[in-house]
């Protein structure tokens, strides 16, 4: 694919990255796309992360320290500022790119004028780099559907996007650090209008480390999802509270206790969303609906395991608000607690 190469700017943070780093720049310098910089800063590494850094002797890497470890948000924020580029991309310093990565997200630009940022589906690794199979929601490529899947979880990663120069200020974030900030900065720009979209072509390899802080700083996620969901609301015209954001963030975090309550309470919620929406026209009414009959399915699949068959009439009876449930996943669901019901039944005869 032949296109005009304006230049990219590819920012990495990186920190504590020494057994990574290596092979993350190595998989910009292989790119096929050439006219790029790949501004790296470093935030006050306690390992080898700098020396790893420096033996490489091409001049389209630009190394940048931080005085003091400032966090990745922080970190991204200088990045931003240091771009030079038409367009900008986002690599973490552990994951690796794909060599057509550029070549096919910035053809994807140049000829869609009206899109101001472009991901990619990505593919999973381990450690020592070997594929993780691992389960995750359905991807979403096109821009009402990453719009409206935004209202309730984050669908881009960040070392998949790619992005116009004219947007960076809309990315720059002070609010919502280290966790979450990703999603923070995709809420922001879907606020604000801008068009978002994603190849469906494996175009990263992001690694999945053993050390992740989704776990040990719940509080701190609480936070970020709370921000980031009151500001989305708000924008569709949803009235926010305490209790409302506990609703729309019930079971989505991971040390949040299971309720009953919280997830019986959902149906109004989800109604509230969407007669605000036919108000304010945010959303397309279609995906949006489809993106909430795809929440309250996560959530109840989710509250299976604790709750069983009550769960079960809650998804049946609760919520058909034009017609939210469906029959293939209450085939899944049922199936799904049979199977944990005979799992449990089975270590309970084991143990006599």
């Amino acid at each position: 694919m032949s296109i005009n190469q304006a230049l990219l700017s590819i920012l990495m943070p990186a920190y504590n990255v020494e057994k990574f780093v290596s092979q993350s720049i190595r998989s910009v310098l292989d790119q096929k796309y050439q006219n790029f910089e790949l501004i790296i800063v470093d935030d006050c590494s306690t390992d080898n992360t700098l020396g790893e850094i420096i033996k490489f002797k091409d001049s389209r890497i630009k190394l940048l320290k931080n005085q003091q470890n400032s966090g990745v948000s922080q970190t991204r924020n200088k990045l931003l500022d240091s771009a030079n580029g038409k367009y900008i991309a986002f690599l973490d310093a552990d994951d690796l790119c794909h060599k057509d990565r550029f070549i096919h997200q910035i053809a994807f630009l140049e000829k869609n004028l009206d899109y101001g940022l472009i991901g990619s589906k990505l593919r999973y690794i381990n450690e020592n780099g070997e594929s993780l199979w691992l389960r995750v929601a359905d991807k979403v490529f096109n821009w009402r559907e990453i719009q409206s899947e935004l209202l309730f979880n984050n669908v881009l990663s960040t070392s998949t996007v790619t992005f116009r120069n004219q947007i960076i200020d809309h990315l720059k974030n002070d609010l919502v650090h280290d966790i979450a900030e990703d999603y923070y900065m995709w809420s922001q720009l879907s606020i604000k209008g801008i068009k978002m979209s994603s190849l469906n072509e494996d175009l990263v390899k992001y690694r999945v480390r053993n050390s992740g802080s989704t776990n040990v700083h719940y509080n701190k996620l609480k936070q970020s999802f709370d921000l980031i969901h009151t500001s989305l609301l708000n924008n569709v015209g949803v009235h926010v509270s305490q209790s409302v954001l506990n609703v729309h963030n019930a079971l989505l975090t991971p040390l949040q206790s299971f309720d009953l309550n919280l997830l019986t309470s959902n149906p109004q919620h989800y109604k509230n969303i969407i007669d605000a929406n036919s108000t304010t026209q945010i959303y397309s009414r279609t995906h949006l609906l489809k993106s909430i009959r795809k929440n309250w399915f996560i959530k109840c699949r989710r509250s299976l395991k604790s709750k069983g068959f009550q769960v079960l009439y809650t998804y049946i009876y609760k919520f058909n608000y034009h017609n939210i449930t469906s029959c293939y996943r209450l085939l899944y669901l049922t199936l799904f607690l049979i199977f944990y019901k005979i799992k449990a039944f089975d270590r309970k005869a084991k143990s006599f």
